[in-house]
């Protein structure tokens, strides 16, 4: 029996909430190490029924109309406050139990939306940065190498506000960002960081240079992603993401478990309110609108956007190489943050398998 803590809600099916009972499943095995299929057991969780009806209502397409049976999307809501995961959408298409989930299973590369949390974060926590410096926005080239750093209009633009290079994603200035953060205290504090808030271990291993602006071995979930920005947003304060609020054995046989989460301080209140406040003025102002101006609300909300491209992976298929593999939009407010993923998967032979930028 699951019992959604937020509303009341106690089932037993699981068709149309079988993104969110798939990641409890998962959560009690690694918990408790018992089998939830054969244990006596009443699940409390985080879910709130509503939005994940919605969650749901988006993988199968009653929101949002798809431009293909191929383009995917996969999510994560979660209560940054609390670290509580609060819906899930794992797909489109799932059948079963215990799928493949683009929520929690997807590795995709983050593009631009790792900036915040990785270049801007570190440099305000490390290199002595401010929301108010300015960066030379130049021809620059990747570390010990003589390729040339591009910004995605192929334009350098001088001396630019820290502001201005995020809200218009230039990826000259991040680079910059992350190379003072390297200086100041070197590679290991910035993979014990990526570690700490949840990043894989094999991807922490890999950090490069590229990582600054989501390229070379950096991939992620969406449930990492929404608990890497919500840290941000939880004054640098980083809790695992969960599902399970307590465990009841119906039997008797066993005491309740209440599983804790102790919030680890991996910057500074002071760098978690300065990125903040910068991906507020991404939404709030006028620099660079992007998708962000869809989000606009009565309220504060805190974003950021990422793309990554196939490069020459899809030409076997007719892909352009600039082509948009992955769009990510991060999107916060004070209390909920949201991760979202959409895209391709794989390239389909015959299909247009890509994005373009209009």
């Amino acid at each position: 029996v699951l019992v959604g803590e937020n509303n009341g809600y106690a089932d037993t099916s699981t068709d149309s909430l079988q993104s969110y009972v798939d990641e409890v499943l998962t959560e009690v095995e690694e918990l408790t190490g018992e089998d939830p299929y054969t244990s006596s057991m009443r699940i409390y969780t985080a879910m709130d029924r509503r939005t994940q009806d919605v969650a749901d209502s988006i993988c199968q397409g009653g929101q949002f109309g798809y431009p293909d049976d191929y383009f995917q999307v996969g999510f994560a809501v979660l209560n940054h406050r609390t670290g509580e995961i609060v819906a899930l959408g794992g797909g489109r298409g799932r059948t079963g139990e215990r799928t493949f989930s683009f929520a929690t299973n997807a590795r995709k590369s983050p593009g631009s939306s790792i900036k915040p949390i990785l270049d801007y974060a570190l440099a305000f926590e490390y290199a002595g940065i401010t929301t108010e410096d300015y960066l030379t926005d130049e021809k620059i080239y990747w570390e010990s190498s003589s390729i040339q750093i591009f910004n995605a209009d192929n334009k350098y633009h001088g001396e630019v506000s820290l502001q201005r290079a995020l809200s218009a994603s230039y990826n000259i200035p991040a680079i910059l960002l992350l190379r003072k953060a390297r200086m100041a205290v070197g590679d290991d504090v910035i993979k014990q960081y990526m570690k700490t808030i949840g990043f894989d271990e094999d991807v922490v291993n890999a950090f490069s240079e590229q990582y600054a602006i989501g390229g070379a071995s950096l991939v992620v979930s969406p449930l990492q992603m929404a608990a890497a920005q919500g840290m941000l947003m939880n004054g640098g304060v980083y809790i695992e993401p969960h599902c399970i609020t307590r465990i009841e054995y119906i039997d008797g046989s066993q005491e309740p478990y209440v599983p804790t989460y102790t919030g680890v301080q991996v910057i500074s209140p002071a760098a978690a309110y300065c990125i903040a406040s910068m991906m507020e003025k991404n939404v709030s102002n006028d620099i660079y609108l992007g998708n962000v101006k869809a989000i606009r609300h009565n309220y504060q909300v805190y974003a950021k956007t990422g793309t990554s491209d196939w490069g020459t992976a899809g030409r076997q298929y007719g892909i352009p190489t600039t082509a948009i593999k992955d769009h990510w939009m991060n999107a916060s407010t004070s209390q909920f943050t949201i991760a979202t993923w959409t895209g391709y998967d794989k390239a389909v032979a015959g299909q247009t398998s890509y994005m373009s930028w209009n």
